[in-house]
C-alpha cells in the first residue's frame, strides 16, 4: 500500500475526524482549525454552554484495540438549541455513535447569534492487547535469498513512526519485512511478510524500510529480512 498526501484544506470533514478520533491530545492543533474553518462555531463571541450533556459510554471500552469512535456535527440556534446534529463519520458500534449523537442534541447553549457546523468527537477506551509472539525470520526464508547483511549495513532510519492510532492506546506491535537492494543502494520489492496486531504496523514499518539508505553492495542483495519492533514507550528496532 503506498501512503498519499493530502492537503488539510483539502482533506474530508471524516478524515478530519478520524485523526483527532485516534489521535486524541496528539493530534496536530491545525486539524482541529481545519475543521472549525467549515463553519462559523469558533466565531468571536463564542457561544457559551448552559447544559452540557455526557454520554455514557462506559459500555464501550475496554472491548478491542480498535475501539469505536464518532465525529458528530451540529448547529446551534439563537435561543441555544442543538440543531442538525449528524454523524459524520464513525467506527466500531453504530450504537456508540448513536448514544454519543443523542448527548450531543440534549445539549443547550446560553442564547446569542446561530452557529453552524460546531462539531465533537467521542473515544472509546482501548483494550490493552499484546502482539502475537514474533516468528523467527529463519521462517520466512526462501530459495535463493543471498542477503547477509548487518542491520548497520542496512542504514535503517533510528527514528520510526509509531502508528498514530495504537501509540495513543499504547498498544506494541511488531512487523517482519523482506525486499531487495540493488547494486547502488536501492531499496526494493519490499513486501509485509507479517505484522500484528493490525496491518496499520506493517504500513508503518513499510515506510521505514523505503528510506533505508544501505551501503552499496557489489551485487546487491535479495531476500533481507528485517524485523521493526514498537514497543511502549520507546519504539525499538529488534534483530532476529
Amino acid at each position: 500500500m503506498t501512503p498519499t498526501t493530502v492537503a488539510l484544506s483539502e482533506a474530508s470533514p471524516a478524515k478530519l475526524f478520524e485523526i483527532i478520533a485516534l489521535q486524541g491530545r496528539q493530534a496536530p492543533p491545525a486539524v482541529s482549525e481545519a475543521l472549525s474553518k467549515r463553519g462559523d462555531c469558533h466565531k468571536q463571541p463564542v457561544r457559551r454552554p448552559q447544559i452540557v450533556v455526557y454520554p455514557d459510554l462506559r459500555a464501550f471500552d475496554n472491548t478491542s484495540i480498535a475501539p469505536a469512535w464518532a465525529g458528530i456535527q451540529y448547529g446551534i440556534d439563537a435561543n441555544g438549541a442543538v440543531r442538525d446534529v449528524t454523524i459524520v463519520a464513525r467506527h466500531g458500534e453504530a450504537a456508540f455513535a448513536d448514544t454519543a449523537a443523542a448527548s450531543v442534541a440534549e445539549s443547550r447553549f446560553l442564547s446569542g447569534s446561530p452557529r453552524t457546523a460546531c462539531y465533537a468527537v467521542f473515544s472509546a477506551s482501548a483494550r490493552a492487547t499484546p502482539a502475537r509472539p514474533r516468528p523467527e525470520l529463519k521462517a520466512y526464508k526462501r530459495p535463493g535469498d543471498t542477503c547477509e547483511v548487518t542491520r548497520e549495513a542496512l542504514n535503517i532510519p533510528e527514528a520510526k513512526m509509531y502508528p498514530p492510532a495504537y501509540a495513543a492506546r499504547k498498544v506494541p506491535g511488531w512487523a517482519i519485512l523482506r525486499f531487495d537492494v540493488a547494486p547502488w543502494g536501492a531499496v526494493g520489492n519490499i513486501e509485509v511478510l507479517a505484522s500484528q496486531p493490525s496491518d496499520a504496523f506493517g504500513a508503518a514499518a513499510r515506510n521505514l524500510v523505503a528510506n533505508a539508505r544501505p551501503n552499496p553492495p557489489a551485487s546487491g542483495y535479495r531476500g533481507c529480512l528485517v524485523p521493526v519492533i514498537y514497543a511502549i514507550p520507546d519504539a525499538v528496532e529488534g534483530d532476529s
